[in-house]
């Protein structure tokens, strides 16, 4: 697990992963008030299902899926806690997903957020083998000195 940095406005903690499903994820993610933001284009459900089994019994409040399989990714999750919890609106995690990774990311540092948790941490998982680490460094550092998308970035 690597530091991304922090986002001023809301003091949340960024960090990264890369290729989580080759490495034991389990030992380094927060075990609560935390938000998951996973990368994804051409993985198989059953290696999006072991990321989100593991990050929802991490207690992960928010989880947000950007890539070509962003909506994979959000619909993998809520299924993956329906199993779990039996859809317990009071443990539910909220979920949404965005196909353009910049607009991602600034949602999930900025504005993801759970009705009874507040979230202090996000973490940056790329289930892809392209290094994005740089990219979400460049993103933290806009983002500080009050970038927002818009609507014709998006």
């Amino acid at each position: 697990m690597r530091i991304i940095g922090q986002i001023k406005a809301t003091k949340r903690k960024i960090l990264y992963l890369q290729d989580p499903v080759n490495s034991d994820i389990k030992k380094c993610l927060p075990r609560k008030n935390w938000c998951v933001l996973v990368c994804a284009d051409n993985c198989s459900e059953k290696e999006i299902q072991r990321v989100a089994d593991i990050c929802v019994k991490n207690n992960v409040c928010c989880v947000s899926g950007t890539g070509k399989q962003a909506e994979l990714i959000h619909d993998i999750f809520d299924y993956v806690f329906g199993d779990i919890y039996g859809y317990d609106t009071d443990k539910g995690i909220m979920s949404d997903w965005e196909g353009n990774y910049e607009e991602a990311f600034w949602f999930a540092v900025n504005c993801a957020h759970h009705p009874y948790k507040n979230i202090n941490t996000v973490v940056c998982l790329n289930l892809g083998k392209t290094n994005t680490f740089e990219k979400y460094v460049k993103l933290v550092k806009k983002i500080n000195k009050g970038w927002i998308p818009s609507d014709e970035e998006t």
